[in-house]
């Protein structure tokens, strides 16, 4: 008997609902029945779940002349941030070296002192590009020119370790005697607070840049609030000193570090859960909302890349032949850049089996 099948599936993602409905009309046989529905199945996983139907796989290659410790990239150019060179920078298309932007040397009785990077960051609106060093000193280049457009000193401070705009005039900053402040790029302070002993690792903005994270050499995870520095949790899990850290959701961290482990933190509750365990350091995190997909360096130098909320690894890229420090998504969600011990920075692209 000929009979109409609905094969219906809803999923709940970020608070929204979304439904798939099937109509399929049965034939006599079983066996193409199940055929069919399996098919419809195959289908609808592919919409779902993150990583199915679709493939990362190596683009482009740029070698640096030293360790990259971070990069940060726009549609024509890729900066990658090295130790004890500068900031190497490359075309996106053509995979060339444009040119090697060198740090200001000490003067005086520093003058042997190597000038070494630390972090460094693009503004929202492209104006700049920010570099943290061991200057104690924030470094403004213009990203078309790569001149040096400006220079900003603060007073106590010997070496900054990170750096993230917060919006197109201001930018939060780590230091080594474990501090952070927020400045604007006229110079002006609004605030300086002490965060631990140890020097900050990285930090993280939430999506509506209200609160940042501060990652250090210790083990406990500081959040803040953005506009006035205030305290507001200590998170408290992690073993060893904590490398890297991310939100995926307003109220959603994810951390890791020297104890090898990525931990996910509910910010309203301060509660922690393992999601990953490494058999080597976990150096870095990066996270797509539009892919829902969270990537880190996993075992043997392969970068992992893992569905969110699921928690579970779909994919490994192989390339990298030593420590990644730096892991970024582009926009869209459809590039990842990569960079590493190695000198290597690597560029992914996903290319989607499905329509």
């Amino acid at each position: 008997m000929w009979k109409p099948v609905v094969l219906k599936l809803s999923w709940n993602r970020d608070f929204k609902s979304v439904e798939w409905f099937f109509n399929a009309v049965n034939v006599c046989h079983p066996i193409c029945r199940r055929i069919r529905e399996g098919l419809a199945v195959m289908i609808l996983l592919g919409m779902v779940l993150p990583g199915w139907g679709a493939e990362w796989k190596l683009q482009r290659e740029f070698r640096a002349e030293h360790m990259v410790i971070e990069t940060v990239h726009n549609a024509q150019r890729v900066f990658a941030g090295t130790r004890v060179s500068g900031i190497d920078v490359f075309s996106v298309s053509s995979e060339k070296l444009l040119s090697r932007i060198r740090l200001p040397q000490y003067s005086g009785v520093f003058s042997k002192l190597r000038a070494s990077l630390f972090s460094l960051d693009l503004s929202g609106d492209g104006r700049f590009l920010a570099v943290a060093s061991n200057h104690g000193k924030v470094l403004f280049y213009n990203p078309e020119t790569l001149e040096l457009a400006r220079t900003l000193e603060f007073p106590g401070i010997d070496s900054l370790t990170a750096i993230r705009f917060v919006d197109d005039e201001s930018f939060i900053a780590g230091t080594l005697g474990g501090e952070v402040l927020l400045a604007e790029i006229d110079g002006k302070v609004r605030y300086r607070r002490p965060v631990e002993y140890d020097a900050v690792n990285r930090l993280a903005l939430s999506p509506d840049r209200s609160r940042f994270a501060v990652a250090t050499y210790a083990s406990v995870i500081r959040v803040f609030d953005t506009s006035g520095g205030d305290l507001l949790r200590e998170l408290k899990g992690h073993k060893d000193a904590v490398y890297d850290l991310i939100f995926v959701e307003e109220h959603t961290l994810l951390s890791c570090g020297k104890d090898r482990r990525m931990l996910a933190w509910d910010l309203e509750s301060g509660a922690g859960r393992e999601l990953y365990y490494s058999d080597s350091y976990i150096h870095a995190l990066a996270f797509s909302s539009v892919q829902g997909t969270i990537v880190f360096p996993a075992d043997n130098h392969q970068l992992a890349l893992m569905s969110w909320p699921r928690g579970e690894v779909f994919q490994t890229l192989s390339g990298h032949k030593a420590f990644v420090h730096s892991l970024r998504f582009s926009a869209a969600g459809t590039e990842l850049w990569s960079g590493g011990n190695d000198s290597m920075v690597r560029l992914w692209s996903n290319e989607s089996n499905l329509n």
